[in-house]
């Protein structure tokens, strides 16, 4: 392996004598530089072999086809070691006498420039190598997804304004997961009874508004909040955070905005998932509408209006 080969270049370098300022690069003499190149092809050689080895090959035309990975790999391993600046080192060798100190060949980094390109070239080498480990990465479905529901209020003008003379529009976005009974008990179940609710799955359930709501007769000025929820066998209560983006169990009650009562209804059908919506108000309050939580046989649900 890479000791091995080594051990063999250490015995070709020979030993010169240590100088008194330590390591610098020198002039050497003919015999030292090919000694020099032959550890340098040696090592870099054992490098490639056990950074190459086994990797897949196609047999297809009888002789070993190495792979377009391994050749990224070679050419990386190359550039590595056949770059880098050479300087003489002491290390310590075992030899007839014993122990004794050589000054050997180590390749190491002694300049801006080459410290600069080596990054350059390690940085490279990751990106191939997280290449190579997400090409094998097994995957498999998150179980719980994620959903969205948005109301928008336009502004009205008169008809024949230009696009850009017109307000931007408002609204009001509920962003949470959306877990999935998959025959679990849902009501005193996935929905506990007594304990705050993350109301959805995972990440916190975040509720987005660029206009003033009333939730319930209760004022929720524009922002951003996180959503729970309280229910008991008979009653649901909706709980404004103003704390936002932790995880969906991190409920802290000190940061509460209100608690909301919400009408509580039994669905004559099961709902598998959880939905949670924001029902646009009909053509004669356009400002006003429903926000609804459903899942399994539990129907819930609260008034709302914006106050532009």
């Amino acid at each position: 392996g890479v000791e091995s080969a080594w051990a063999a270049g250490a015995g070709g370098a020979g030993a010169v004598a240590r100088q008194a300022s330590g390591p610098a690069i020198r002039r050497t003499t003919p015999t030292a530089r090919r000694d020099t190149t032959a550890l340098r092809r040696s090592w870099g050689t054992a490098i490639r072999a056990k950074w190459t080895e086994g990797l897949p090959r196609s047999n297809e035309s009888g002789r070993g086809q190495v792979t377009s990975a391994a050749l990224h790999r070679r050419a990386l391993a190359r550039s590595i070691f056949g770059t880098l600046p050479w300087i003489r080192t002491s290390c310590p060798a075992s030899g007839p006498q014993g122990n004794t100190s050589l000054d050997m060949i180590v390749p190491v980094m002694i300049t801006q420039t080459s410290v600069r390109r080596a990054v350059g070239t390690l940085a490279t080498l990751a990106v191939f190598v997280a290449g190579d480990l997400a090409a094998q990465a097994t995957y498999r479905g998150a179980p719980s997804g994620r959903a969205t529901t948005m109301v928008v209020f336009n502004a009205v003008v008169p008809q024949g304004t230009p696009a850009n003379q017109r307000p931007a529009p408002l609204s009001a976005t509920i962003d949470y997961g959306q877990p999935h009974a998959r025959g679990r008990a849902v009501d005193g179940g996935l929905i506990p009874h007594g304990t705050v609710w993350r109301l959805g799955a995972n990440e916190a359930t975040a509720l987005t508004t660029t206009v003033d709501l009333e939730i319930g007769g209760k004022l929720v000025p524009k922002g951003e909040y996180t959503l729970f929820a309280l229910a008991t066998s008979n009653s649901l209560q909706l709980i404004v955070n103003k704390k936002t983006g932790q995880w969906g169990t991190q409920y802290d009650e000190a940061t509460d905005l209100v608690r909301i009562p919400m009408m509580l209804h039994a669905r004559s059908d099961s709902l598998p998932g959880l939905q949670i919506t924001l029902e646009p108000g009909a053509a004669d309050a356009p400002l006003s509408g429903v926000l609804r939580v459903q899942w399994g046989t539990v129907d819930a649900m609260v008034p709302y209006t914006a106050k532009p």
